[in-house]
Formats: C-alpha cells, structure tokens, sequence
C-alpha cells in the first residue's frame, strides 16, 4: 500500500475527530461560543462524537499493518 494514501487518510480522520472533539469539549464547557440551537443538537446527538471516535480507532487498527510492512528496508521485502 503506498504510505502517502495511508498518511492521508490517518490525517483526514485526525482532523475530522479533532473537529468534532473541540466542538464537544466547547459545548461541554459551556463557554458561550456555539449558539443555543448547536448546544441542544449536540446534546440530541451524541452518537456523533461516539462515531467519530469509533472511526478513528478503527481507521488506526486497519492502517497499522500497512504502515508497519511500509516502514521495512527495501532489501527485506
């Protein structure tokens, strides 16, 4: 598997998780910033914070063969 396709989709779903969790977390925090509406949509759906996390995990766990067999010398292959 080429290691620039791997690389970027490990950072797609690293920003799209990290989007997410940061609006979590400002919700959560009650800062004021997110507007009423986004507030109590965050709280009705939850399940996209899980979601984003459960991506995440398993984008990480299917990659890391690829990304382990990439790493090796070419004189091993």
């Amino acid at each position: 598997m080429d290691p620039r396709a791997v690389r970027i989709v490990l950072v797609a779903t690293m920003v799209a998780f990290l989007l997410v969790c940061v609006v979590c977390l400002v919700h959560f925090l009650d800062l004021g910033i997110l507007p009423g509406e986004v507030g109590s949509w965050i709280e009705d759906n939850q399940w996209l914070a899980w979601t984003a996390a459960a991506i995440a995990g398993m984008s990480a766990l299917m990659l890391m063969p690829a990304l382990v067999v990439s790493r090796r010398p070419d004189h091993e292959r």
